[in-house]
């Protein structure tokens, strides 16, 4: 009885599919190329939205036209090249962390391949220019919030300088504390090497810091930013 009722369901969506598949046919090339960025980008958004690291992700990357190879993992809000996904390439065991950007390319492809067991921290970006192929080696570790334009060799472990501390605050650049006050109250530290950090260049980050602080009570810079 369930057989029977199941064979007329089956020729309805066969023949609604034999309809889709000719009306497609007939499509514009404009309209076609349309219709599919707008799916394209649907599955982006998705696939930077929902669970799944280590299986729903990839499916919607490979929809898209990102060419995985093996398991991999990709975290929250990666962001994989909406124009040319098809030059990305992730292998086997590789592991992406949240919010990376890869870019292939601006005005042209180029090629990005990410190697087997590659490990990019979180934040990290990643771009190549027209016509180049830039890899990331196997087994290789990208540290949080690098910026990439050129090869990495396998099995290194490569990054940005990191911070250094420059004075000791006695006064805290609160939401009601005023820069002057704040600035007045920084003590100048010594570095590793006992020399004592120059008041010139305290001045120099302070300086960028009271930008940034002006910068947190707009709109625009309300969400606070991820960790490195």
């Amino acid at each position: 009885m369930n057989k029977t009722l199941l064979r007329p369901r089956s020729w309805i969506l066969a023949f609604f599919w034999a309809v889709f598949v000719l009306l497609w046919s007939w499509l514009p090339e404009k309209l076609e190329w349309e219709l599919k960025k707008i799916i394209k980008t649907t599955l982006h958004l998705l696939a930077r939205n929902l669970n799944g690291q280590t299986s729903l992700r990839p499916v919607l990357h490979r929809l898209r036209g990102v060419k995985i190879y093996g398991e991999v993992v990709i975290g929250d809000d990666v962001y994989i090249d909406p124009l040319y996904p098809d030059h990305v390439e992730i292998h086997d065991g590789a592991v992406i962390a949240a919010r990376c950007t890869i870019i292939a390319g601006m005005k042209g492809p180029g090629k990005i391949i990410i190697g087997k067991q590659a490990a990019i921290g979180a934040g990290c970006m990643i771009t190549c220019s027209v016509g180049q192929t830039l890899t990331i080696g196997e087994g290789s570790v990208i540290s949080a919030g690098s910026i990439v334009g050129n090869d990495i060799p396998p099995h290194t472990l490569c990054g940005p300088p990191r911070i250094k501390a420059f004075a000791k605050v006695t006064v805290p650049l609160t939401k009601d504390q005023d820069y002057e006050g704040f600035r007045r109250g920084l003590r100048p530290i010594r570095a590793a090497n006992g020399k004592q950090v120059s008041l010139a260049k305290v001045e120099e980050v302070s300086q960028r810091t009271e930008s940034a602080s002006d910068a947190v009570e707009s709109e625009e810079c309300a969400e606070p930013g991820f960790p490195l």
